[in-house]
């Protein structure tokens, strides 16, 4: 396998898109890109400026991110491709992160932390994903993708670490005035990751660009602007993997004396000694009801299961237990599911 590793960072204006894909494409080439990270949705206008859903505006930008994907984003091969795309699936509107290689187009996740707010309103257009953060391969890399607002989420980055991802994709759409404290989140990411991170953002005037590339210990290699949109810097995958093995990614995320495992008791530290105390915990439960007229009274639904356990989980919830067939007090009667996790 390669150490080193060409990425591509971008800013693209989807208001001038035919002339900037063309000068990307140009890039990709002329540099020898190994990899290109594009911006979120970055192949139709931004519609989360309007709260309300517009179903043909939405089937518009899944249909022009459809072209995209078959017209557009095989001129920039063999460079591997990841960026983010409306989609629907089972009925569900998402945004989906993928990565284009020579082998197609893959799913690899879908984004789960949404805002819904004024110029944002996610939330409001599709739903969160199962969230799932699993490592992708991408070429000879192995990344993890944070969408946009999952950068804000630390503990994804220090996952995506302890599963040995080399870099971070990190497609977005973020507005002019904030760009500074997204290159910090990224500076940030990468060295709880101790992963490279690469982003890449909107060019229109509203949103003003910045995409970067951070190596691990969180300097910045690279970032594009409007006279340059497009960066391009080597990476060394064995850099990343040796990152994993130094400060602050060597250190546990619980607490333990060297030779010992990590206790079982919550810890208290200051300057004075370690208080110790019991593990305190706190519970909820979850339901999944026997359906419309108990039509599920003899069946547990997996897909449903599955997906109350990602929606929990991703929250820090650990499932404790399953009571099968239970009757609740002025609820519908339905299998229950206690979960904990450690408070504080």
């Amino acid at each position: 396998m390669p150490d080193l590793l060409r990425v591509t960072a971008c800013e693209l204006r989807t208001a001038r898109l035919d002339e900037d894909w063309a000068a990307l494409a140009d890039h990709v080439r002329s540099e020898r890109s190994d990899l290109v990270v594009l911006p979120e949705m970055g192949f139709a206008p931004w519609f989360g400026l309007r709260r309300e859903f517009d179903p043909a505006v939405w089937a518009q930008a899944v249909a022009a991110h459809e072209r995209a994907l078959a017209g557009r984003v095989p001129d920039l091969a063999p460079a591997v491709v990841l960026g983010t795309a409306p989609v629907e699936r089972g009925g569900r509107r998402l945004n989906e992160a993928y990565v284009a290689d020579e082998g197609g187009v893959r799913p690899a996740h879908h984004k789960f932390h949404l805002p819904d707010e004024e110029d944002f309103w996610e939330a409001s257009w599709y739903e969160r994903g199962d969230g799932t953060f699993e490592p992708v391969d991408a070429g000879p890399a192995r990344a993890g993708f944070l969408v946009c607002t999952e950068l804000w989420f630390g503990d994804r980055a220090r996952a995506y670490g302890e599963a040995g991802v080399h870099l971070l994709a990190v497609p977005r759409c973020t507005p002019r005035e904030s760009l500074d404290k997204w290159l910090a989140g990224g500076r940030t990411a990468a060295v709880v990751a101790g992963a490279y991170a690469v982003s890449s953002n909107h060019g229109d005037e509203r949103f003003g660009g910045q995409g970067w590339i951070v190596d691990p210990e969180g300097d910045v290699l690279a970032v594009t602007s409007a006279r340059e949109p497009f960066v391009t810097a080597e990476i060394d995958l064995a850099a990343a993997e040796q990152a994993k093995r130094t400060y602050p990614r060597y250190v546990p995320a619980r607490w333990a004396p060297a030779g010992r495992a990590a206790p079982t008791r919550s810890c208290l530290v200051h300057r004075d000694g370690v208080a110790c105390g019991m593990a305190t915990y706190e519970y909820t439960t979850s339901v999944i009801t026997h359906g419309f007229l108990g039509r599920k009274d003899e069946e547990l639904d997996r897909r449903e299961l599955e997906k109350t356990l990602n929606e929990m989980g991703a929250q820090g919830w650990e499932l404790v237990k399953v009571l099968t067939h239970m009757a609740l007090h002025r609820e519908k009667d339905g299998h229950l599911l206690l979960f904990k996790r450690a408070a504080g």
